[in-house]
């Protein structure tokens, strides 16, 4: 059964510093995240970022190896390491550097995309497992208790999001209403759950965030968000980061306000796209585009520090678009939307095709990370 969204109301744009009558001009900014040395030509790509500012992602050596690396965004120190030999990408670090990430395995079988890894703050890695099996999927934000969220491909109904802590499943994250597949990938402390699903006919991808039992469907605003909107990332503060696709595959980043009305769309200058990932306790945002890696600021979200252009770059332009109350359609699930337990009987859906599912979250343009 499908659930239609609400309708939504007229969206008006608001002009820059225009959230409050009295609030000054916004203050923006974009820090590069250096390369990791030996990068090759695909780059360094940033993915998280921690309460002190140690960034983290994946990196490509000459040989288009991908690597994991994590450490202070100016480069000075960085560490990089493997999970096998095929490829490796830290997905989130907090703020006692654990770390959630994805590996490509030749010795496990991790079915039809990446395994998932936890590594401790010692560096000792750990396969992510549920009743001892690897997973098959993307892991996602982990937060200061160990507690951290990903997907996996569930054989009875495709890609399932879930919980978990010590590297081992803890259970599924469902939402109350008929999908195709669905993906978490962003927790906050309070126990805030951010992702996105494809819709039970296939035809649109959707963010969701839940909050206690109630689930809010996001659509970004803009006229040309055609092709989906991902959430990827949400801090203490409820403030919340992801992206959306245009009708050419190009994905475009916003933060999300803590009352799920105003969109800050993040522009940086000379990119064709962008893609948020994690945000931070200071709301400082990690950035992927075409023309690298950044840290984004912006003083409509933390204006203490104030946010400082960086040196010899131009701020990045945004705006930032409101949505009337009402415009997004809001669920409630039976309890606490954590419903499979390990031992328990897995909640049957019709089948669906696998490979089908894995083609609708995949990028479709060249460079731009899986969401």
């Amino acid at each position: 059964m499908r659930y239609p969204l609400l309708k939504a109301s007229a969206v008006f744009a608001l002009l820059l510093g225009s959230l409050t009558c009295a609030q000054a001009a916004p203050v923006t900014s974009l820090t590069p995240i250096a390369n990791v040395p030996g990068t090759g030509a695909d780059g360094t790509h940033a993915i998280s970022i921690n309460d002190n500012d140690i960034v983290a992602g994946g990196w490509y050596d000459t040989n288009n190896i991908e690597h994991g690396f994590f450490g202070p965004p100016d480069g000075s120190n960085y560490t990089s390491f493997d999970d096998g030999t095929l490829g490796t990408e830290v997905r989130s670090i907090n703020n006692k550097n654990l770390i959630t990430g994805i590996f490509l395995s030749s010795t496990l079988s991790c079915e039809i995309q990446e395994c998932e890894f936890e590594r401790t703050s010692a560096g000792k890695i750990n396969t992510i497992t549920m009743s001892g099996a690897p997973l098959t999927g993307i892991s996602g934000e982990i937060v200061a208790s160990g507690q951290f969220v990903g997907d996996y491909l569930k054989t009875d109904s495709g890609w399932t999001g879930y919980n978990g802590a010590s590297h081992v499943y803890s259970s599924d994250v469902t939402l109350p209403f008929a999908v195709a597949v669905s993906h978490a990938r962003g927790l906050s402390e309070s126990g805030e759950v951010v992702g996105f699903f494809v819709s039970a006919d296939g035809t649109k991808t959707s963010g969701y965030v839940i909050q206690g039992s109630t689930v809010t469907v996001i659509n970004d605003p803009h006229a040309i968000a055609v092709n989906g909107t991902y959430l990827e990332g949400i801090n203490k503060f409820g403030r919340i980061t992801g992206q959306w696709e245009d009708k050419k595959g190009l994905t475009h980043a916003f933060i999300l306000s803590p009352d799920l009305a105003t969109f800050i769309e993040i522009l940086v200058p000379n990119s064709t796209y962008t893609q948020a990932f994690a945000i931070n306790s200071s709301d400082r945002v990690v950035i992927n585009s075409d023309t690298g890696s950044f840290i984004y600021c912006d003083s409509r979200t933390h204006p203490s520090p104030q946010c400082t252009p960086a040196s010899g770059a131009s701020p990045p332009l945004s705006e930032a678009i409101r949505v009337p109350a009402g415009t997004f359609a809001r669920y409630k699930c039976r309890g606490d939307c954590m419903t499979y337990r390990v031992g328990a009987s897995h909640s049957k859906t019709a089948p669906i095709d696998a490979s089908a599912a894995i083609r609708a979250i995949q990028p479709s343009r060249p460079g731009i990370r899986l969401p």
